[in-house]
């Protein structure tokens, strides 16, 4: 019997109907009206503070545990079709939820920031010291918070403002089709499916599927265009409005970065580029072009790569065993990611484009989006999400508080 190319998220949950499901949306919702409750009475003043934070970091692992869990399940349901109207009417009274979270949550923040004496409180605590760290992340935020009602005003503006217009956005892309010669007729394919043809070997393919490709774009550029202003346009507001210099100074903080950090890597981008420029003069020679590389050869393999074609079940044989010879304990986990189920790997209809590893340390698992076409680059895509996912399974016995990990240091 060979692989599954279709991911399982029955270990999430086994329907939206199921028991399990139902049960925890009226936990979550139970428990954020419970806290909240709570938070009107004791978060007035800062007395007893120790068993108050204890009780918050309770009610932030509980909540997170939920919403990430049903949130995960309808958003990797919406992943491989973007459609699913169930899945889209659960996401949207999740998100609905999740602004009463986000409300109370700015309570939390506005109580931290008020202890004065909080390091000496943490110290003196054993629970508090295991959430040092994200207690003092916590406070730091309270310098950016806006009066209670204001809070509550942006919160819920998020979910006609950009929100909305982000699910949009995945909409259009998991809906997209391209229309594109073949064999002496035009079809209508995926854009996943078209986009894997940038690294097909034959020159006439790529470029083809690149000019198909851009012209597609034509139907969607004005919905898009839309999307990202009204995305970016809330995001520059916001960030005024909470007393940030600029959205990357929020970003850097959201990404636990300080700037510096951030201007070394770029030097360090500029002072390749040398060697990347002669790369690509390189290439762009190699494949018989003269005036530079164009794009739609950006992709496209060369040298043993351009004749390596791969099926799946030989992309999972070639992973294990590369990485055996780093590690036989990570090339078990590969392994029981493709034989588990882990992976939704081929493109159709109505999933989106690229890949993206999803971390689910609730389960002690992960689950890896492709779009996998036989080529090399895309045996290298499983490899580079993968990893990902053995990150998230090194990270799976930490408290839930201690598994959320920024963008730049997951790709690094």
């Amino acid at each position: 019997m060979g692989l599954s190319t279709n991911w399982d998220l029955s270990k999430l949950y086994p329907s939206f109907d199921s028991d399990e499901f139902k049960s925890d949306m009226k936990r979550v919702k139970d428990s954020l009206e419970e806290a909240a409750k709570w938070a009107e009475t004791e978060l007035k003043s800062t007395e007893n503070a120790e068993n108050k934070l204890a009780k918050l970091i309770e009610v932030a692992k509980e909540q997170m545990t939920l919403q990430w869990r049903l949130g995960a399940f309808a958003q990797l349901t919406l992943a491989t079709d973007a459609t699913n109207e169930t899945a889209l009417g659960m996401l949207d009274r999740l998100e609905h939820l999740m602004i009463e979270s986000q409300i109370l949550s700015s309570k939390f923040t506005r109580f931290l920031g008020g202890i004065d004496n909080l390091q000496s409180i943490i110290d003196s605590s054993d629970n508090l010291k295991e959430y040092d760290y994200y207690l003092n992340e916590v406070y730091k935020q309270a310098s950016h918070l806006l009066p209670d009602e204001v809070e509550k005003a942006v919160a819920k503006l998020s979910l006609t403002g950009g929100n909305a217009w982000s699910r949009m956005r995945d909409m259009i892309d998991g809906t997209m089709t391209v229309e594109i010669e073949q064999d002496g007729e035009t079809k209508s394919l995926p854009l996943p499916m078209v986009r894997n043809m940038a690294y097909d070997k034959d020159p006439a393919v790529r470029k083809k599927a690149y000019e198909a490709e851009i012209n597609a774009y034509k139907k969607i550029e004005l919905p898009l265009s839309h999307a990202l202003n009204a995305i970016k346009g809330e995001n520059i507001t916001v960030c005024e409005m909470r007393s940030y210099d600029s959205i990357l100074d929020r970003t850097l903080e959201d990404s636990r970065m300080d700037k510096s950090i951030l201007e070394a890597m770029l030097s360090a981008m500029q002072d390749a580029m040398p060697d990347f420029r002669r790369y690509l003069k390189a290439k762009a020679e190699y494949l018989g072009h003269k005036n530079g590389l164009p794009f739609y050869d950006m992709f496209a393999p060369i040298g043993a790569a351009a004749d390596m074609k791969y099926t799946y079940e030989e992309a999972h044989e070639f992973l294990v065993d590369t990485f055996k010879g780093f590690s036989v304990e990570m090339s078990e986990f590969i392994d029981h990611a493709f034989k588990n189920r882990w992976i939704d790997a081929l493109p159709k209809e109505g999933k989106g484009g690229g890949a993206f590893c999803a971390n689910l340390p609730f389960i002690g698992e992960s689950r890896v989006l492709s779009n996998f076409d036989g080529s090399f680059s895309s045996v290298t895509t499983l490899a580079h999400e993968l990893g990902h996912a053995w990150h998230g399974h090194c990270l799976k016995d930490l408290p839930i508080l201690k598994t959320s990990d920024p963008m730049p240091r997951s790709e690094t």
